[in-house]
């Protein structure tokens, strides 16, 4: 337990809790707050359903903005931060921190969630931007292989949209562009970036080049016959020279005609 006051036992032998702990088996933090009749008590909160915590005037107390309501914490922004995953929280300003796995668009020091707008101070801005994938001329052809659960985010007009790996269904190139298909657009999003830059920046475990001009995300095939894949109401031809993919990627069984010889 990553526990910034330790647990103390009073006078008769009580254990006091401290003002805010982890609990790791559910990704979660424990805040001591402040309920609607003036009690106190230990309130469990996971880590996505924590949007942001604002330092308030008093120095002992923070405000914690959640996915569904306003708490006031009797904990310091600083002790809560240190409870809470680095990879998913980040200071933006010096009294403020967000859930940046919950942004979902970017427009220059901007971070969206929802209807909500976030600005980023300049002196945080660095930090910030190095928890993003962002795709871009810059990046595309140095970015790592993305983890499967992971975002990246793609210019899409005007803003960085967020993009989930695992929510590609496949990406199909034409000449100097690609369209991307994703679960939930009913129009797939343009990429003015090859489909080979694509194929280094996915995670090759669950996406397979099927011929020169598409890729797709295997955990989205719904099926399989004779050289052709099915994803949704699309089909996909795979030319015989690539129809070993197949065979790779996925547990084929196949009736054995042939007697086996059980006796030795």
């Amino acid at each position: 337990m990553n526990n910034k006051t330790q647990n103390q036992e009073n006078g008769n032998g009580i254990f006091t809790l401290p003002p805010v702990f982890t609990y790791v088996a559910e990704n979660a933090v424990f805040v001591l707050c402040e309920t609607s009749d003036n009690e106190t008590c230990h309130i469990k909160l996971k880590y996505d359903y924590i949007v942001s915590i604002h330092s308030d005037n008093v120095r002992e107390r923070s405000t914690i903005i959640t996915k569904d309501c306003k708490l006031t914490a009797l904990a310091p922004l600083n002790d809560i931060l240190d409870c809470l995953p680095a990879n998913k929280f980040a200071r933006i300003r010096w009294n403020e921190v967000l859930n940046l796995t919950l942004v979902d668009r970017i427009d220059a020091n901007i971070l969206f969630i929802g209807r909500n707008s976030y600005s980023i101070d300049k002196n945080y801005a660095e930090e910030v931007f190095q928890a993003f994938h962002i795709v871009d001329k810059d990046t595309v052809y140095h970015l790592e292989p993305s983890s499967y659960h992971d975002a990246i985010f793609l210019r899409v007009g005007e803003v960085y949209r967020r993009i989930k790996i695992d929510e590609i269904l496949w990406i199909e190139s034409y000449h100097n562009y690609c369209d991307i298909y994703v679960v939930g657009n009913a129009r797939p999003l343009c990429s003015v970036f090859p489909l080979t830059a694509w194929q280094k920046i996915l995670p090759e475990e669950h996406f397979i080049r099927l011929h020169r001009s598409v890729i797709v995300n295997t955990n989205h095939i719904d099926g399989v016959q004779s050289g052709t894949v099915f994803i949704r109401d699309y089909l996909f031809k795979i030319p015989k020279s690539h129809r070993h993919i197949i065979t790779t990627h996925f547990h084929l069984f196949q009736r054995n005609r042939q007697k086996l010889n059980l006796t030795r």
